[in-house]
Formats: C-alpha cells, sequence, structure tokens
C-alpha cells in the first residue's frame, strides 16, 4: 500500500491502474495547493501521501474482498462513524497536544509541575475513562441498538463545556482541577467506537474494521486535530483561540454520530445478507 508500490497493486485490477493514477492526481493537487496556501508543505505532503496509500488500500479491498469492502467502505453507516469519531479524535488528541504548553505560557508553571500536575492525572483519567466509556457502551447496547453511539455522542457534549470551563480558569489552580475531568470525558469513545465498526461486519473482518476506526482516529484526530487548532492559535496569536477551535469538532461529532444512530440497528440487522449478496459464503 505504499507508493510506489501502489501502482504495482492497482495494475493487478481491470482498470485499476487509470483509476488509481487519477486518485493520485488529485491527491497531490489538492494537498499540494493547501501547502502552498498554509505554507506548511511538509504537513500536507504528508497527509497527501497517507490518504493516497488508503485510497488505495480501499480500491485494491474492493477488488480482492467485495464482502468486506460492501460491510465497511460501501456502507454509509461506516462512513458516519468515520467522520463522527474521527472528529471525536480531534477533541482528544489536540486537548491532550495543549493542556501542558497553555498552562506553561499562560500561568507561569513549571514544565516539572506541569507533568506532575497535569501529565499523571490526566493519564489515569483518560484510562479511566476508557475503561469507563467501554463498560457503559456494553450496558447501553444491551438496553438500545443505538448504545454505543450514544456513549460517542455523551463524550463530546460532556468535553466540550468541560474544555471551556478549563481554558477559561482564573488560576492555575482551578485549570488543574478541571483537566482530568476533560481527559475522563474525552476518552470515553475508543471502546464504543471500535465496538461499533464490528457490529457492522461479520466476524472474519473484525481486524479490518478496528484498522478502519484507525484511519479515522489518525487522518482526522491525530493529524489535522492538533495541526490546525495550533494553526489558528499561530494566525490569531492567541493559544486559548487555537483551542477553542476545537469546538467545531463536537458539532461534527453530534451530527454524524446521530445520522449513523438513525440507521445503525437496519445496517447491523442487514450485514450478513449484504455479504452474501457481494459473494461471501455464510
Amino acid at each position: 500500500m505504499l507508493p510506489p508500490l501502489t501502482l504495482w497493486s492497482a495494475s493487478g485490477h481491470p482498470g485499476g491502474l487509470r483509476q488509481n493514477l487519477v486518485m493520485l492526481l488529485t491527491t497531490a493537487v489538492a494537498t499540494g495547493l493547501l501547502g502552498w496556501w498554509t505554507g506548511d508543505r511538509a504537513q500536507w505532503i504528508s497527509y497527501g501521501f497517507g490518504l493516497y496509500a488508503i485510497g488505495t488500500w480501499i480500491q485494491t479491498l474492493r477488488y480482492t474482498d467485495p464482502p468486506m469492502y460492501r460491510l465497511i467502505w460501501g456502507t454509509r453507516e461506516v462512513w458516519f462513524a468515520v467522520i463522527g469519531f474521527g472528529s471525536l479524535a480531534i477533541i482528544t488528541y489536540a486537548f491532550g497536544f495543549w493542556a501542558a504548553p497553555y498552562a506553561i505560557r499562560s500561568y507561569s508553571i513549571s514544565p516539572a509541575r506541569v507533568g506532575t500536575l497535569i501529565g499523571i492525572p490526566g493519564a489515569v483519567a483518560s484510562a479511566l475513562g476508557v475503561i469507563a466509556g467501554g463498560r457503559l457502551s456494553d450496558a447501553w447496547k444491551q438496553r438500545d441498538p443505538r448504545g454505543r453511539v450514544f456513549v460517542g455522542m455523551l463524550s463530546a457534549a460532556a468535553s466540550a463545556p468541560l474544555l471551556i470551563a478549563m481554558f477559561l480558569a482564573s488560576n492555575f489552580r482551578i485549570y488543574a482541577l478541571i483537566s482530568p475531568l476533560v481527559y475522563f470525558a474525552a476518552n470515553l469513545w475508543p471502546g464504543s467506537a471500535i465496538a461499533t465498526y464490528q457490529d457492522l461486519v461479520l466476524p472474519r473482518m473484525y481486524g479490518t474494521a478496528g484498522a478502519t476506526y484507525l484511519v479515522g482516529g489518525t487522518m482526522i484526530g491525530l493529524a489535522l486535530g492538533p495541526y490546525l487548532s495550533g494553526k489558528i492559535a499561530t494566525v490569531t496569536g492567541s493559544l486559548q483561540t487555537g483551542v477553542f477551535s476545537l469546538l467545531v469538532a463536537p458539532v461534527a461529532v453530534l451530527t454524524f454520530l446521530w445520522l449513523l444512530s438513525r440507521t445503525i440497528s437496519q445496517a447491523e440487522s442487514s450485514k450478513i445478507a449484504r455479504a452474501q449478496a457481494a459473494g461471501e459464503i455464510v
């Protein structure tokens, strides 16, 4: 899946090389223009490289395993999940990236003290958030087929006001007290997200469904979250403004996860029939 091996991979399928070259050209032009416009060429070259590799993977999956392609990238619910949970990752990664630097710059706190009072409690709270979110996801799913999706929506709705309160704190003590709460709320969703993807596919496809979760979390959350908030901070001259720009993410989360919640039950119940229609032998 790594260029230029992607061209060899695509050439093994009818019309695959032509489609792959069009994808390569489109990605190169789009990310090249973004690099020129922002001046951050390394960011967008790297991002374009990743997009193209993922696009080639999806293209190859379409030819080599049609049932898996049908249940994953050929299903709109998965796209809703990729965007919705990926936008949640923006909050998680960008907040984790900027929490310590903001405290150092705004409250004149030493890095060692920030590591002790923000880093350690944050790590513990994050782990507890993942565990609690996973347990809540399982319990809610038993009562409602949309339960796992609701946990993701809860994470976005809970973390946003806490993040605002934290970055408006008048002193470091309040900032440090709120920080673990944000870490906890912003990490409720990963277990729920992975299980949601797996609920939409057959057991043999769980590994690829997990990789799809990583695609959304990495390409939307990790690759864009810290960068975009940092870029806005640089342009505006305010790190607080850059952090508050993250509040666009919960809107995307709630929108796409709500769309997912409307049809996820139907998608789950029809997955075997749709896989068989694509050639799966069950």
